[in-house]
């Protein structure tokens, strides 16, 4: 799928508010992206739904945002997008909270 042109690595991973994720779960099924990264309740949630269906992907269910970077940083071969498809709450005060975790363990795998 053009959308994500040159994304190998996706991160998904939130609170779990009740949302059916069938929609995504059939992008990402469709989508060029071989490596999804999934953490928190939502990650959770798309990684029960995805790992029945998925044969051709690699799958890794994370404790946490620090860990997905990790994983990221060591799986990726082109680029790597994080885009949550949930709230924060559970883990942030806010999505800006969350923004700057990220950006702090992504730095600190540049050393």
């Amino acid at each position: 799928m053009k959308i994500l042109k040159n994304v190998d690595t996706l991160i998904i991973g939130g609170n779990d508010r009740g949302v059916h994720y069938e929609v995504l779960i059939d992008f990402l099924l469709a989508s060029d992206v071989a490596n999804i990264i999934l953490f928190s309740d939502t990650g959770k949630k798309i990684y029960d739904a995805l790992h029945v269906k998925v044969k051709q992907k690699n799958l890794f269910l994370q404790k946490n945002l620090q860990e997905s970077v990790k994983k990221a940083y060591n799986i990726a071969r082109k680029t790597v997008l994080f885009s949550p498809a949930a709230s924060s709450f559970n883990e942030y005060k806010n999505f800006a909270e969350r923004g700057d975790e990220f950006k702090r363990a992504v730095k600190q795998l540049k050393g």
